[in-house]
């Protein structure tokens, strides 16, 4: 389940430029249309996490620290200036 959290953004993102591609592109039924959009959607949305947006959370993890790992399991929220 943690998975599809991680790549629901690009699910969202991409899904309806898929289903273009293949409305377009090819002669499938409405049921087939929605399953092949569905699995590619799936496979595309996986592959974007793994190429890119994994190497970019380690990045932002990086150069901006992790706030989780700073803040200890006690500690108060740490408020965010406004803007």
């Amino acid at each position: 389940m943690r998975a599809l959290g991680l790549i629901s953004y690009t699910f969202y993102l991409s899904h309806m430029p898929i289903l273009a591609l293949l409305t377009e592109h090819t002669t499938l039924g409405m049921a087939a249309r929605a399953l092949v959009g569905f699995v590619a959607t799936t496979a595309f949305s996986g592959l974007m996490y793994l190429l890119i947006e994994r190497h970019l959370g380690a990045l932002r993890r990086r150069l901006h620290g992790d706030r989780r790992a700073r803040a200890g399991a006690g500690d108060a929220p740490v408020a965010q200036p406004a803007g």
